[in-house]
């Protein structure tokens, strides 16, 4: 039985490495600033590269590269601070870290998810 169980808690590794690798996918493969415009339909250019850059869309996706450092991202700057940060600084390694550590963001009222998932579930 003991045996059964770590079967079981093993299996889930690769299948949530899954879920959110089709999730990622899912989210992050559209243009950043085509997302921004959903969230911000009225909103100008400036407003819309802010949007992009608070919710870390500027990022690369998979991989930081040396040649990321050196043209424009999604909000439209060159970010020459990538170089100093390591090749996993990305949108995808940063999101499974913050998985990894339960850290789920905030809700648009400014709430934690977290929070209200610990309040929430008995």
């Amino acid at each position: 039985m003991k045996a059964y169980l770590i079967r079981r808690l093993l299996y889930t590794i690769p299948v949530a490495f899954g879920v959110y690798l089709i999730t990622f996918f899912l989210f992050h493969l559209r243009d950043p600033m085509a997302i921004a415009r959903v969230h911000l339909p009225q909103g100008n250019e400036a407003a819309l590269q802010q949007w992009v850059f608070n919710h870390n869309y500027h990022l690369p996706r998979f991989f930081n590269l040396p040649s990321d450092a050196e043209r424009p991202a999604a909000d439209g700057r060159v970010h020459p601070e990538w170089a100093e940060h390591s090749l996993f600084h990305s949108r995808f390694f940063l999101g499974i870290r913050d998985l990894l550590f339960l850290d789920f963001g905030y809700d648009r009222y400014g709430r934690s998810v977290a929070g209200e998932m610990a309040r929430r579930i008995p």
